[in-house]
């Protein structure tokens, strides 16, 4: 039997457009990084221009060569919401709800750990003077 050497995850040229990545021996998936394509074009031009957010929802954008072109500003009004050239900005996603959920278990058990300090202090029997 010969053997067959194990594929590699292929390295994408421009942009990655793969979302979820797996383990190549066991094929689970080990993370995902999503994306957004956003449309752009001048008003009353019919070519659009297509670029990538990546991280979803950071407004960083990329062409199609995985090249930074600007930013996308979706408080603006439609048609300046692509603003070429901006720099990209660091991003942090939000927390998710379990994300939160464990936040306040651990700020809930560090109060409750506090109070029982406090009380097992207030319970401790007061030591007598020995007078000379």
């Amino acid at each position: 039997m010969r053997h067959v050497p194990e594929q590699e995850e292929k390295k994408a040229e421009g942009f990655d457009l793969i979302v979820t990545h797996r383990d190549v021996k066991t094929g689970l998936v080990t993370h995902s990084n999503p994306y957004i394509l956003r449309v752009c074009g001048e008003q009353g031009n019919s070519v659009k221009a297509r670029y990538w957010e990546r991280p979803k929802g950071s407004g960083n954008l990329f062409d199609k060569k995985g090249q930074p072109v600007g930013r996308w500003d979706a408080s603006k009004p439609e048609g300046e919401r692509f603003i070429k050239g901006a720099k990209h900005i660091e991003w942090v996603a939000p927390l998710t709800e379990d994300q939160k959920i464990a936040q306040e278990n651990a700020a809930l058990k560090a109060e409750l750990a506090q109070l029982k300090a406090e009380q097992a202090k207030k319970a401790a029997p007061a030591k007598k003077d020995q007078g000379a």
